[in-house]
């Protein structure tokens, strides 16, 4: 599946970033499965969603794939926790994969609840 299909996967809870890790996107299902509204994360920071003890790892990952773009854990399935619009956390498999949309690169995750 390329990119741009991928994108546009409405069943799963997807989230989209740019290269910034600003949100550009989250779809319906992520709003309903995870209680954020758009208003909420379209503009902010991604980590509005990551658990504060994982931030760092993610912030470090995230630099590291920007200065190498060799990526090291996209299109396979992570167990990592979420945060909810209401503070709590719960366990979900997360795909994450990058992609050329007009130029810009985004980053794309669905976000499944186990």
């Amino acid at each position: 599946m390329d990119f741009e299909s991928f994108l546009n996967e409405e069943r799963k809870p997807m989230i989209v970033v740019n290269e910034q890790g600003i949100v550009d996107m989250v779809n319906e299902s992520f709003t309903e499965a995870y209680g954020w509204n758009p208003r909420d994360l379209v503009g902010k920071t991604l980590t509005l969603i990551i658990p504060e003890g994982l931030r760092d790892a993610h912030q470090m990952g995230f630099a590291r794939f920007l200065s190498t773009t060799e990526p090291t854990v996209q299109n396979m399935e992570l167990e990592l926790e979420i945060l909810f619009a209401d503070g709590s956390a719960a366990n979900a498999l997360h795909f994450i994969t990058s992609g050329k949309v007009d130029g810009q690169l985004l980053f794309a995750a669905t976000i499944e609840r186990i």
